[in-house]
């Protein structure tokens, strides 16, 4: 299954500015369940940062590439729909 969050950018955008936030978003519409990570952790690529239910499966929601979690903007039990935002990362 494919986790549900938008492609890393790469360490420069397009016009070679740095890249200075990730934005992981939900990829279906469900309900935060679990919220593995913390504002402030580093987390590796492909870390599971929080698990989201939707059409009564488990849903991992992966850090896209290495960085920090700047925030996390649910709470558990957070019925999200698609695409909203879920929490921001600082790429390293």
């Amino acid at each position: 299954m494919v986790s549900p969050i938008r492609r890393c950018p790469l360490p420069n955008d397009r016009k070679g500015q740095a890249v200075e936030s990730v934005e992981l978003r939900a990829e279906i519409s469900g309900v935060v369940i679990d919220i593995v990570g913390e504002q402030g952790a580093c987390v590796d690529e492909g870390e599971p940062v929080l698990m989201m239910e939707a059409m009564k499966m488990e849903i991992p929601v992966m850090a896209p590439c290495a960085g920090r979690i700047v925030e996390i903007r649910v709470a558990k039990g957070t019925v999200v729909p698609e695409g909203h935002v879920l929490a921001i990362l600082a790429p390293t």
